[in-house]
């Protein structure tokens, strides 16, 4: 059986999961749209940061020109690279001007100029390797004056082995426009790459990687694990082109990474900015934490307000229970209405007091008709006679008779007595034929008493003596023609009674007719209307309570339209017609 289930309970947990559900959706919206805020800021903060990375590429290689351009400043590059220097052209001094170009720019490392006949010029101590002399000027010739930069790599550099980014150039003669040797550049890229480093200090969990075509030239060593996670299976093609961006920009991002890329064609390297997915999702976490205590502490006080609601709109039901749960049949309370709220419970409420207010009318009305009911059965027992103790009265009349040799007093006691036996016999069905022999008998004793009152013709249908009627119908209303009917004085000749018992389409009428006084209009109406009105008692005698309660037996027994019917002419007739169904042959 489940467990009882209360309405305020039921609307509580309604609105509580009602509201749960627009927190829930709102939480999940919000975060959503913090996340790609937050995504979208650390796209911006990568970008940024790529950019400032190219441009601090670039302003180092603007930084490099006056370098690459010294011969057509300075004479006396010409004059000590030609093939046959001028007089006065001393190589030291070559070598103090390259010290001087090292000194005023940080991001050189080495200068080195080289003549046409392959002699070199060096501002370190280290013998350039000729493979990598020949490799250098292969490269910058040919390409009219156009610095070449190559891909990062490591050299030894006074001693000590550094990671440079070589820039070749051809110098030419402004006067004759043929070249006249070749200076060799390595620029500081690891310094560089720690000035990226720096910029990303300041945006704490970012970190930059440089690719020289597909390979890693530079990675920043901050995060050991998050290099490994990002070289593990990274690829250049991994990465999209940003859209709305004109150039070499790019983005990637996985569960893990987010990078943003700027392709620097000056240095020939692409140059990676990129931080762990958990940088921003860790920065949004407490967030996340303040704003699901907010809605908790804003779903606990919802809960408080939807409690005082429920209670307060359920204060009517509650009302409405506790009264039928209190109430019985015999003890039925009214429901307070002072101060209830008007709603539609409101309404139930004050119908359940109406319901009430019935209720107690018709039991009162029960318990008056019942009252009645046993002061009648009182009445009646107060008039019975010893059924026993008359029936022997009778008998012993009748033994008189025979003893005293007076035959009327026998045969009227015989009579008399049969017609008590019959109406105190059991049942309430007999044969229309033991109906008939009552009513022969009470006739035969009435000519007793008026020999010469009345004559009595029969018209019998002898097939329907064997079936069944209800037992003492026909009497009573042969019995109101000698009440009602007849009169001894002022009359000439005699009366006349026809009884009739006939079927017709399967009703069987007992009809009574005499021709005598008969019923005045005024009369007549009032014994139709009390005979076929829905009251259950007769007021006095003058209602004609013999006739009122042979139509409700019949009424009652057969059910409608069976019962009484009765027709009169004032000083011509009466005829009383009594109508109920053919059933079985009553069983002797």
């Amino acid at each position: 059986m489940k467990p009882k289930q209360h309405f305020q309970t039921n609307l509580l947990r309604s609105y509580s999961a009602f509201m749960l559900a627009i927190i829930l959706f709102a939480t999940i919206y919000w975060v959503v749209q913090l996340y790609s805020e937050q995504r979208g800021a650390v796209t911006s903060q990568l970008a940024l940061l790529a950019r400032q990375g190219s441009a601090g590429m670039d302003a180092a290689l603007a930084r490099t020109k006056p370098v690459l351009y010294m011969h057509l400043e300075n004479q006396l590059v010409e004059q000590v690279l030609a093939e046959q220097p001028a007089a006065g052209a001393d190589p030291l001094n070559l070598y103090y001007l390259e010290q001087g170009a090292l000194q005023q720019n940080p991001d050189l490392i080495s200068i080195t100029f080289v003549g046409l006949d392959k002699s070199v010029y060096a501002s370190h101590t280290d013998t350039t390797p000729q493979e990598v002399l020949d490799r250098s000027l292969g490269l910058a010739s040919g390409r009219n004056g156009i610095p070449f930069i190559d891909r990062p790599e490591h050299q030894v550099i006074n001693g000590e082995r550094q990671y440079v980014l070589p820039i070749y150039k051809e110098l030419i003669s402004t006067k004759t426009g043929r070249s006249v040797g070749y200076v060799l550049v390595n620029l500081d890229f690891a310094g560089l790459c720690r000035g990226m480093d720096a910029a990303d200090m300041l945006a704490d969990g970012y970190y930059t990687m440089v690719l020289s075509g597909e390979d890693a030239a530079y990675l920043t060593n901050v995060n050991h694990r998050l290099f490994e996670t990002f070289t593990g299976g990274f690829s250049l093609e991994l990465l999209q082109h940003v859209q709305g961006e004109s150039g070499g920009h790019y983005y990637y991002q996985d569960h893990s990474l987010s990078i943003y890329g700027i392709r620097n064609e000056q240095a020939n390297c692409t140059i990676l900015k990129f931080c762990s997915v958990r940088q921003f999702t860790s920065e949004i976490g407490g967030r996340i934490f303040l704003f699901v205590a907010i809605s908790l502490l804003c779903f606990a006080l919802m809960l408080v307000v939807a409690k005082t609601v429920s209670r307060r709109l359920s204060s009517n039901i509650r009302l409405l229970n506790r009264a039928l749960g209190s109430s019985d049949v015999f003890n039925l309370r009214h429901i307070d209405t002072a101060g209830i709220r008007r709603d539609e419970i409101a309404d139930l409420i004050h119908t359940f007091n109406h319901m009430i207010d019935s209720l107690n009318l018709s039991i009162e009305k029960e318990y008056a008709a019942t009252i009645q009911a046993q002061q009648m059965q009182i009445k009646m027992l107060n008039y019975q006679i010893n059924p026993h103790f008359l029936y022997n009265c009778l008998n012993l009349i009748g033994s008189l008779g025979i003893l005293h040799e007076v035959p009327i007093i026998t045969k009227f006691s015989r009579m008399l007595g049969e017609m008590y036996h019959y109406s105190i016999g059991s049942g309430d069905e007999v044969c229309i034929r033991d109906e008939l022999s009552h009513i022969q008998d009470y006739l035969e004793i009435q000519k007793v008493r008026f020999p010469e009152l009345c004559e009595v013709e029969y018209h019998i249908d002898e097939a329907l003596l064997p079936l069944s009627c209800m037992k003492f119908i026909l009497q009573p209303v042969v019995e109101n023609s000698f009440s009602h009917g007849f009169s001894t004085a002022g009359r000439k000749g005699r009366y006349h009674i026809v009884i009739h018992i006939r079927q017709a389409d399967g009703i069987i009428e007992f009809v009574v007719r005499d021709d005598g006084r008969g019923i005045p209009p005024e009369r007549l109406e009032a014994i139709r209307e009390n005979l076929y009105s829905n009251r259950n008692t007769i007021v006095s005698v003058q209602d004609s309570i013999g006739l009122w309660n042979i139509h409700r037996r019949i009424e009652t027994y057969y059910g409608k339209p069976f019962g009484m019917q009765i027709e009169s002419g004032a000083g011509a007739y009466t005829q009383v017609t009594l109508r109920f169904p053919a059933e079985k042959e009553q069983t002797p």
